[in-house]
């Protein structure tokens, strides 16, 4: 995604769906499924203390990255960068991931204390396995070789 087109749009809903539609197809589906794990995470009904704008706070330097080394720019497009992600949660319709299976094969995984190479399965987005050869017939295939694999 590019950076300034985010921040541009960072609280307009339209704005902030139309960057997702021009995202290449995998992108696209692996955002989304993101998206929907937060939303799921988000949820009122669920006993964790982290809300939306908790989330968005915390994840919007992995989605997003101000290419300025200046503070004050930085500083700005943070907050900004948190609205693009909160907009998106809270707007980014993430029903096509239910019912669905998509496998992230070939990636590093990185978690709490280690990385290492390994496929990820989700399922109705949500992660359900983490190993390598997973075999899944039924998914989607996102190709990660290369990329780095954050649950």
């Amino acid at each position: 995604m590019n950076t300034e087109t985010c921040i541009a749009h960072c609280t307009d809903r339209e704005g902030v769906l139309n960057v997702v539609k021009s995202l290449p197809k995998d992108n696209r589906l692996t955002l989304t499924y993101l998206i929907r794990f937060l939303q799921v995470f988000a949820d009122e009904n669920t006993n964790t203390k982290m809300d939306i704008n908790n989330l968005a706070m915390v994840w919007a330097p992995n989605c997003l990255r101000c290419p300025s080394e200046d503070l004050k720019v930085i500083f700005t497009n943070t907050q900004k960068e948190m609205e693009f992600l909160r907009t998106l949660m809270m707007n980014l319709d993430t029903e096509i991931v239910k019912g669905t299976k998509l496998l992230i094969r070939g990636g590093t995984v990185v978690n709490h204390d280690r990385s290492f190479e390994a496929d990820v399965l989700c399922e109705n987005g949500i992660i359900t396995e983490v190993a390598k050869g997973i075999q899944a017939p039924d998914a989607e295939i996102v190709d990660a070789t290369g990329n780095l694999v954050i649950p």
